[in-house]
């Protein structure tokens, strides 16, 4: 479709592809405004049209600033054409993923307000029970939240659902699960799992196949907030039990009430602070200085010049003797290093070779980010483990201490307690693919199976009694993939 006309718009590149529509991005002929132009796939019966229709007719009734905003649609004999603001920025997926980690509390919280806000307006115009989840929420380069369609959108939740979308399924409710009728509860729920992924940087279903996640969502209480981020109050975490509880009666019941029950922030942060792009640095703007009448000014004249001039005729005379300073040779010149000085020589060595393999680090850091235009070092939080310190857990993952001490906030003289989380920089964090072993694994990313099994602990545990032997790699478990490559 690239160089097609739809409208007033030109196609330029195709952008995406899921269940229900093709993505294009699209420049208006006459004002070079960028849109998102998306086209209908095929459906299923003249009912299915008509859903989805009575859904993007609500969709255009709905005008917020975190909202996408639906501009025009185009139906013809073949197609059916939706055009859509176009939002440069990342996924709110993308974003956890690859700048943030875990979100702190104290930005989490207004970002979250935001989001069950523009929930509470959109189904004040009849949406609701849409496919909530962080692959659908944008967060612009300006740090503005933007709600798209398909969060929106039950039609295309169902769709998603039949295809057994994973994605889609670990943000549904239990009573959903047992096949009942969702209602404003359930986006509460879902809204709950979302906060609980933004404090956490991870889901609470990641790692467990469909059948698994299906079960815990309607059987298993969620583990705490603390056991994957333990800087969380106990306010926050009696927010998310209610908010996700597996009973609906016990949530809040409307996103309204869920609004007016978020935990205070704290310091109140502006949600601006949450860019993908370095924030501009304004100057406050300094008070004017009355400028002096004029025999004051006369007696300024008079006071200041003198002493500008003795202040220039020390500065000049400074930089004479320093200069001349420099450049006289020592008086008693000594050898640096003897030839037979070994082991000073050795030292000099060694102090070279650990710079060069720092060097060696920060290079590869680098090489990794020229590969991939998007950003590709992922923020995994690490469990510590007794008798761990910083410098271990930087050796463990290949990345310089003060790269993890900058990181996490820490001075290094911090004692660290096991079980606490502690933020790293790792390439990837890869979930295992059908058939897929350590030695295949290690050769798509030019790294060393053993470096991989010391990296995620992959190490046998004898079973208790009674309970068979667990495998170590298989299919959908997530492992971390570090910056370095070490054959």
């Amino acid at each position: 479709m690239t160089g097609e006309k739809i409208l007033n718009y030109r196609i330029e590149n195709f952008t995406e592809e899921n269940q229900l529509f093709r993505s294009f991005l699209a420049t208006h002929t006459q004002f070079a405004k960028k849109v998102i132009i998306k086209t209908l796939k095929p459906l299923k019966s003249f009912q299915e049209k008509a859903d989805f229709l009575d859904e993007i007719k609500h969709l255009a009734l709905l005008q917020h600033p975190n909202v996408i905003t639906l501009y025009d649609h185009l139906e013809t004999a073949q197609e059916f054409y939706l055009v859509f603001e176009y939002v440069q920025g990342k996924t709110l997926a993308d974003f956890i993923r690859y700048e943030t980690g875990p979100i702190p509390e104290e930005k989490a919280l207004p970002l979250i307000a935001k989001i069950v806000e523009a929930f509470a307006i959109a189904r004040q115009k009849g949406l609701g029970n849409g496919a909530i989840n962080p692959s659908n929420i944008l967060i612009s380069q300006e740090g503005q939240v933007k709600i798209l369609d398909l969060a929106l959108s039950h039609f295309f939740k169902h769709k998603l659902i039949e295809a057994q979308d994973k994605e889609t399924l670990a943000y549904c409710s239990p009573e959903e699960i047992a096949g009942q009728a969702p209602d404003v509860r359930s986006d509460v729920y879902a809204l709950g799992i979302l906060l609980f992924q933004m404090l956490t940087g991870r889901n609470p279903y990641e790692g467990f196949n469909l059948p698994e996640t299906r079960l815990k969502i309607v059987q298993s209480p969620l583990p705490p907030i603390t056991k994957y981020y333990p800087m969380v109050s106990a306010g926050v975490q009696a927010f998310v039990n209610q908010a996700t509880h597996k009973d609906p009666q016990n949530r809040f019941s409307s996103l309204e009430a869920m609004l007016a029950a978020l935990p205070p922030s704290g310091a109140t942060q502006a949600l601006s602070e949450l860019k993908t792009s370095p924030p501009v640095v304004q100057k406050s703007p300094q008070k004017a200085t009355p400028f002096p009448e004029k025999e004051d000014w006369k007696e300024a004249q008079s006071v200041n010049l003198p002493l500008i001039l003795l202040l220039v005729f020390g500065g000049f005379l400074t930089i004479l003797l320093v200069y001349y300073a420099v450049q006289r040779p020592p008086e008693d010149t000594e050898v640096l290093y003897e030839i037979k000085d070994v082991e000073r020589i050795e030292r000099l060595q060694d102090s070279i070779a650990r710079a060069q393999a720092q060097q060696a680090i920060e290079d590869s850091i680098r090489r990794f980010s020229a590969f991939n235009r998007k950003d590709t070092v992922a923020i995994f939080i690490h469990k510590i483990q007794r008798g761990e310190d910083l410098a271990s857990i930087a050796k463990l993952y290949f990345q310089p201490l003060d790269t993890l001490k900058k990181l996490n906030g820490l001075k290094g003289k911090e004692r660290l307690r096991p079980r606490e989380g502690i933020k790293v920089k790792v390439r990837q964090i890869y979930k295992i693919q059908r058939g897929e072993d350590l030695f295949q694994i290690g050769r798509k990313f030019n790294i060393s199976p053993n470096v991989l099994r010391d990296v995620n602990r992959l190490y046998p545990k004898a079973p208790e009694p009674g309970e068979e032997p667990q495998p170590l790699v298989y299919e959908g478990k997530d492992i971390v993939i570090p910056l370095i490559t070490v054959k």
